[in-house]
């Protein structure tokens, strides 16, 4: 008697958990989940920032992209690399660039390029345009502040020609929907209006705040004792470290006295700052003394 009650107790419990025992699952079962063939997106927008046509600055894009199956920094790099979809928008940056690797360490992003990404052929301006594109599309992934472009695994001096890529850098919001303004165009005018003697034009290139008093007398014969004898100027090369409200350019010229007989190199670094849509000169580094007029 007792058995019978026994297996009529397992035959009840059987019935109502069937295949659920020990949340085991059936595949005869109905309750079986379905799998989809095709995982759930997981849609995000992403900022890309592309010259506009006139290559004056950089625009934003804004692109969805599906980012379940791959780090979103190589997805922001791969779809930047595919150009913009904006017909008010170009891109300079070489067709055959391959993205070799990114990593992050810390707060730096380090972006490895394939040697097809460097090219001698564009102006300062362009240069700092497809830099930017690249750091500020980049720098958007959270908790990253600077980012360090390899190329080939190997860390470059200067980008192409004129910007410094050997330590990590930060973004510019300068150069978005901001007219470029050449840091390097001061530089010129300050050896111009000496080569022209035209030493008030000199002072006036300085950034010196309103409420501080402008000797132009002691200044202009400072300015003329030093470089009096300079009848030409020969930039032989520039480096800007970034384009920012405060620029360093580090310059080689070659600097030719009493009318071109005699010649030197000097090697100096302006600090430069933005005034008014125009860098002024905020000091002068020179290897053998420091010069700052304020």
């Amino acid at each position: 008697m007792k058995g019978k009650i026994l297996i009529l107790i397992l035959s009840f419990v059987f019935f109502f958990t069937g295949c659920n025992v020990d949340k085991t699952i059936c595949e005869e079962s109905d309750d079986y989940p379905p799998i989809s063939p095709f995982p759930k997106k997981n849609i995000h927008n992403i900022t890309l920032y592309f010259p506009n046509k006139n290559l004056d600055y950089l625009v934003p894009e804004i692109r969805k992209v599906d980012i379940r199956n791959q780090p979103i920094e190589k997805i922001i790099i791969e779809e930047l690399l595919k150009g913009t979809h904006n017909e008010q928008l170009t891109n300079l940056i070489p067709s055959e660039t391959r993205l070799i690797s990114t990593d992050i360490i810390g707060k730096i992003m380090y972006l490895n390029f394939s040697k097809e990404l460097i090219r001698e052929d564009l102006s300062e301006k362009e240069e700092a345009l497809v830099l930017y594109s690249i750091i500020n599309s980049a720098a958007q992934v959270e908790n990253v502040d600077e980012v360090q472009i390899l190329i080939e695994g190997e860390t470059r001096e200067v980008f192409y020609k004129y910007f410094t890529i050997d330590k990590p850098k930060k973004t510019s919001s300068l150069i978005v929907n901001n007219v470029y303004v050449s840091p390097i165009s001061t530089v010129m005018e300050y050896y111009n209006n000496i080569i022209n003697q035209d030493y008030i034009g000199v002072i006036d290139l300085f950034h010196i705040s309103e409420s501080e008093n402008k000797n132009y007398y002691a200044l202009e014969s400072y300015f003329q004792d030093y470089y009096g004898n300079i009848s030409k100027y020969l930039i032989k090369e520039y480096k800007i470290s970034n384009y920012d409200k405060f620029v360093s350019v580090y310059v080689v010229l070659e600097l030719f006295y009493n009318n071109n007989m005699d010649k030197k190199v000097q090697e100096q670094e302006f600090i430069l700052i933005l005034e008014d849509n125009k860098f002024e000169i905020n000091e002068i580094l020179n290897k053998n003394f420091f010069m700052n007029i304020k």
